[in-house]
């Protein structure tokens, strides 16, 4: 796009600022060179007459960001400068070139330093512990209908608001001492001589001032948990043996998923499988239960192991139009008892309506608590978990985490929580390159690895 600009005195009557007053006219012995030597760089027109200069939106950058300046040296003459005369309230005309280019300085200036860059909010709600503290820089807690507002990640804000939780305790317990020793006070002299009467008085009227400006409520603490399975007694090993198996997804599929897979797994075997999307873990699983069958090889089970599995739609099976309690009933006819019933479902945070309200008005966290509650009562040798935590909250992973550590069976664990596989798995195994490897160290130390190949490659 080109900009047209009225042009009437030449470079050599502009002064280095952009702002100054328009110079006389040269004398006509001193003549501009030729318009066809016009650039960004130079400006001289004839003064004879107004000429029209065409001039791009790129010259224009120029002249005004690249550190052009439109001055020349000023005019010599042997007469005396006068003096310049005062300015009128509405100022002399400016130059027309200084003018048009203020609108395209304003338009297309410099970018501004990331200080002045408007920076974009972000909310997020998650339930994991590690990218809570990679991310976040506040942390917003709801709790009994209230947001409190804490800054720093949520490592920073656990430890914010236990010397928070701590501090008001010791100012509930001071105050209610007060009170009672005020009200002790009061019962005792409040009836007696002038004099101690008269502090009585004193004492109440304090009271009334202490009540009146609201006292430190007591700490409510949340809800706690406490996730259970009970014991599964022991089997001989080996419980499940696979032996030279491979598989893929159908006739058809060139590829496989897994080839030549030799394994053995135990009672105690407490394995976490970790690896890139579709490499084959949840495949794993369902090989094991016997959901799928392998292409090749053979998969030995132990004759009397009971497995429990537990995967990410597992919530889709239950009878919506059934409560918790009614479902629970039905599963385990052995269990006569209604109360006794309330009493298993409760270990895992459901209690009073929840237990008998339809399974389709819980929400997501509560319909897993349901599925946790029928799993643990198969009474299982094995837990075969694949993303347990996708649904439930930080304090209800943790509580999870203590009954799978308290489990006497085994367990295989497919999750992208790296803090739960840290509390309970004790072995990793890598599902990549149609195989599975077993990892020498924790998960953090698979997570760095893998981060230094990552910045390797690049």
């Amino acid at each position: 796009m080109l900009e047209l600009l009225q042009v009437s005195a030449p470079k050599d009557d502009l002064l280095e600022n952009q702002d100054s007053i328009l110079q006389p006219p040269i004398t006509p012995e001193k003549q501009p060179p030729p318009a066809s030597t016009l650039s960004p760089d130079t400006l001289s027109l004839s003064p004879a007459s107004p000429q029209h200069l065409m001039c791009s939106s790129e010259q224009m950058e120029k002249l005004v960001f690249a550190g052009t300046k439109l001055s020349a040296s000023p005019q010599t003459s042997t007469k005396k400068r006068q003096a310049p005369k005062p300015r009128k309230p509405a100022g002399p005309a400016r130059s027309p070139l200084v003018r048009a280019l203020r609108p395209l300085q304003k338009r297309q200036g410099p970018h501004p330093p990331p200080s002045a860059r408007v920076k974009c909010i972000l909310v997020l709600i998650s339930h994991s512990q590690d990218f809570l503290n990679g991310v976040c820089m506040n942390i917003i807690h709801l709790h009994q209908r209230k947001l409190k507002y804490y800054t720093g990640n949520y490592d920073q804000y656990v430890k914010t608001r236990e010397e928070l939780e701590e501090n008001q305790m010791k100012r509930y317990n001071w105050e209610q001492d007060q009170i009672a020793h005020m009200k002790s006070y009061i019962a005792r002299f409040g009836h007696g001589s002038a004099k101690l009467a008269r502090r009585a008085q004193s004492k109440e009227k304090t009271l009334q001032k202490m009540v009146a400006s609201c006292l430190t409520t007591r700490v409510v603490n949340d809800k706690s948990l406490s996730f259970y399975f009970p014991p599964c007694g022991k089997i001989q090993p080996p419980v499940i043996m696979v032996q030279n198996v491979s598989f893929r997804c159908s006739d058809t599929t060139p590829h496989f998923i897994y080839k030549n897979l030799e394994c053995g797994i135990d009672l105690d075997t407490r394995v976490a499988l970790v690896g890139p999307n579709g490499a084959g873990k949840s495949t794993l699983l369902k090989l094991l239960m016997g959901e799928l069958l392998p292409t090749d090889g053979m998969i030995r089970k132990h004759s009397h192991v009971k497995i429990g599995r537990y995967h990410q739609h597992l919530t889709e099976q239950l009878e919506l139009d059934l409560s918790p309690l009614e479902y629970m009933m039905k599963c385990f006819p052995e269990i006569k008892e209604k109360e006794e019933m309330r009493k298993i479902i409760g270990r895992y945070g459901l209690t009073g309506k929840q237990q008998v309200s339809p399974i389709r008005n819980l929400s997501d966290g509560q319909k897993c608590r349901v599925c946790f509650s029928w799993l643990a009562w198969q009474n299982p040798h094995r837990l075969f978990l694949d993303e347990p935590t996708n649904h439930l909250d930080i304090e209800t992973i943790d509580t999870l985490a203590e009954a799978m550590s308290e489990f006497e069976g085994g367990m295989m664990l497919v999750s992208h929580n790296f803090r739960l596989i840290q509390q309970v798995a004790q072995e990793i195994w890598v599902c990549e390159m149609q195989t599975i490897t077993k990892w020498n160290g924790d998960i953090l130390a698979y997570l760095k690895s893998k981060l230094d190949k990552q910045t390797h490659d690049i």
